[in-house]
């Protein structure tokens, strides 16, 4: 496959240890305009993780990745886990490919998991349009690893868009009988941990107000 500048904008994105430097807005860089958003979500993961499903809804979460991942086929794109989805922005020459294995995933949700999958496929361009950008760093977690930062709002948008009832016009369409999909190297290994002094919290904290849009 001959990659173009763009393609490899996210492979040349150098990566900074300090997480520091990402928590200030600093080295953010926006992604070109013909890359692709590929979002996708679980319906009703709430209602799903309240019948005891959360290993079900993160494991769609995860596979929702992997599907896109495994179609960009070792070429290094951002991603994010979102626990009941995922985020998987990819260049130009991979969205044909990437578009096709997220929808035979979301074909074959309900079949495989019991959980029914959104996927939408929305260019950085139109979020620009809409007055939010898609920017990224990535964060060097030693060892040659990785994880992508995003700012900008835009990824946040994708997620709005991808749940409104048309997908603001971006829902991926029906794939052709799921034989697209590819779950090769899925895992979402549970290991119960014990809570020291009776109390297990989890915090999420979601910027609201700086000079970055938060995701």
């Amino acid at each position: 496959m001959n990659q173009s500048k763009s393609d490899l904008f996210y492979a040349n994105l150098p990566p900074t240890p300090d997480f520091d430097i990402v928590a200030s807005g600093s080295g953010f860089a926006p992604l070109p305009d013909d890359w692709t958003v590929m979002v996708a979500d679980v319906t009703d993961s709430t209602g799903a993780i309240e019948r005891g499903e959360y290993k079900s809804v993160n494991m769609v979460g995860a596979a929702s990745i992997v599907s896109v991942l495994n179609a960009c086929d070792g070429t290094p794109v951002p991603f994010m886990f979102g626990g009941d989805g995922g985020v998987v922005v990819v260049p130009p020459s991979l969205k044909k490919s990437a578009s096709t294995r997220l929808a035979a995933l979301r074909d074959n949700s309900h079949d495989l998991f019991g959980l029914d999958l959104r996927a939408a496929a929305i260019p950085v361009a139109d979020l620009r349009r809409a007055g939010r950008d898609v920017l990224v760093q990535k964060l060097s977690l030693g060892g040659g690893n990785s994880l992508a930062m995003f700012a900008g709002g835009g990824v946040a948008l994708a997620d709005e868009w991808l749940k409104q009832p048309d997908g603001n016009g971006h829902h991926l369409p029906e794939e052709a009988g799921g034989r697209s999909l590819d779950l090769t190297g899925l895992s979402c290994r549970w290991q119960p941990l014990k809570s020291q002094r009776g109390l297990m919290l989890t915090l999420i904290v979601q910027c609201t107000g700086s000079r970055l849009n938060p995701a």
